[in-house]
């Protein structure tokens, strides 16, 4: 479940629709094409500074109940 959340919380970050990133996905990309393909289809265009300030955010949250 943690790790659902976690990822609607980076599709929402980054404004990437998660059946195009499926398709992407099982298309069988590479982690650095996923990377290439994230960056020219993102709806949001992000600096360096949000990225980290997003990343260092999402490495310091918890489960929010001991099931997640």
């Amino acid at each position: 479940m943690f790790e659902r959340l976690l990822d609607q919380r980076f599709l929402s970050f980054v404004g990437i629709d998660a059946e195009a990133l499926k398709a992407q996905l099982a298309a069988g990309k590479g982690d650095g094409e996923i990377l290439e393909w994230i960056t020219a289809n993102a709806t949001r265009k992000l600096n360096d500074v949000e990225i980290k300030s997003w990343s260092d955010l999402a490495e310091q949250r918890v489960p929010s109940d001991p099931e997640s």
